[in-house]
């Protein structure tokens, strides 16, 4: 699904599959043996109060703006999106140069996504 995606197109095949995931077989670990996961711990259960909109304590509230320097969002490398996407821009026909059947075939892609679309938002009763 990712290799073929059109945003993915310039992306070496290891550079979407199994990038820096090590080979090994993974080994389970309890979190009182791993100091790390001790951390990981903490840090899901302060997200998760947080999201759940409840009060931390002063301590706990003073370690998650540290950790998240005033956000709660993770950022998105504009440069990095627009770099890709000219890439992809470059290897796609020029509008002129599309064959009728292309365009057929575009046009009822389209449409199917506003379909799609469509249907999901008229069942969705949050979205009126």
């Amino acid at each position: 699904m990712y290799i073929n995606h059109p945003l993915y197109v310039t992306f070496d095949k290891d550079e979407i599959i199994n990038k820096g995931i090590p080979d090994k077989d993974l080994t389970i670990t309890k979190s009182s043996d791993s100091i790390g996961l001790q951390i990981v711990d903490i840090y899901l259960w302060i997200t998760n109060k947080i999201l759940s909109n409840q009060v931390l304590p002063e301590e706990l509230s003073a370690l998650w703006h540290f950790v998240c320097k005033g956000s709660v969002m993770d950022g998105i490398f504009f440069e990095g999106m627009e770099r890709r996407f000219t890439e992809f821009e470059k290897i796609l026909p020029k509008f002129e140069d599309l064959t009728e059947e292309q365009m057929k075939f575009a046009k009822e892609s389209v449409e199917a996504h506003r379909r799609k679309v469509c249907t999901i938002m008229k069942s969705n009763p949050d979205n009126d």
